[in-house]
Protein backbone atom coordinates (compact mmCIF):
# COMPACT_ATOMS: atom_id res chain seq x y z
CA UNK A 1 0.00 0.00 0.00
CA UNK A 2 1.22 3.34 -0.79
CA UNK A 3 1.26 6.19 1.83
CA UNK A 4 -1.04 9.66 0.79
CA UNK A 5 0.69 12.87 0.64
CA UNK A 6 -0.63 15.17 3.30
CA UNK A 7 1.59 17.65 3.14
CA UNK A 8 4.66 18.49 0.08
CA UNK A 9 8.57 19.91 -0.12
CA UNK A 10 7.95 23.52 1.15
CA UNK A 11 4.56 23.22 2.57
CA UNK A 12 3.46 25.81 5.74
CA UNK A 13 2.86 23.43 8.64
CA UNK A 14 0.01 24.94 11.32
CA UNK A 15 2.81 27.60 12.32
CA UNK A 16 3.32 28.77 9.08
CA UNK A 17 6.96 27.49 9.12
CA UNK A 18 7.88 25.89 5.68
CA UNK A 19 9.26 22.03 5.26
CA UNK A 20 11.87 20.71 4.70
CA UNK A 21 10.30 17.30 3.92
CA UNK A 22 6.97 16.04 3.01
CA UNK A 23 4.84 14.34 5.28
CA UNK A 24 2.88 11.08 4.35
CA UNK A 25 -0.52 9.37 5.95
CA UNK A 26 -0.57 5.30 6.12
CA UNK A 27 -3.52 3.13 7.49
CA UNK A 28 -3.29 2.20 10.97
CA UNK A 29 -0.97 -0.84 11.17
CA UNK A 30 0.41 -0.18 7.80
CA UNK A 31 3.81 -2.14 7.38
CA UNK A 32 6.41 0.97 6.93
CA UNK A 33 10.22 0.03 5.95
CA UNK A 34 12.91 1.94 5.56
CA UNK A 35 15.10 3.22 2.44
CA UNK A 36 18.71 2.60 4.05
CA UNK A 37 20.35 0.52 6.96
CA UNK A 38 19.68 2.53 9.61
CA UNK A 39 19.88 2.65 13.64
CA UNK A 40 16.56 3.38 15.41
CA UNK A 41 17.05 6.54 17.53
CA UNK A 42 13.06 6.49 18.69
CA UNK A 43 9.91 4.53 17.58
CA UNK A 44 6.05 5.49 19.27
CA UNK A 45 3.57 8.55 19.20
CA UNK A 46 4.81 11.95 19.20
CA UNK A 47 3.03 15.29 19.45
CA UNK A 48 1.09 16.11 16.74
CA UNK A 49 2.19 13.63 14.47
CA UNK A 50 0.88 10.10 15.90
CA UNK A 51 3.05 7.42 15.72
CA UNK A 52 6.87 8.17 13.96
CA UNK A 53 9.87 6.18 13.65
CA UNK A 54 13.34 8.26 13.90
CA UNK A 55 16.14 6.35 12.51
CA UNK A 56 19.94 7.30 11.94
CA UNK A 57 21.39 6.05 8.64
CA UNK A 58 24.82 7.95 9.34
CA UNK A 59 25.94 10.32 12.53
CA UNK A 60 24.61 13.22 12.55
CA UNK A 61 21.58 12.38 10.09
CA UNK A 62 18.08 11.81 10.69
CA UNK A 63 15.26 10.59 9.06
CA UNK A 64 11.47 10.19 10.05
CA UNK A 65 9.17 8.33 9.49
Amino acid sequence: MVGRITRGWQDKDADGVPLAGIRLAAPGWAQVTAPMDATIRFAGPLDGYDHVAILEPAPGRLLIL
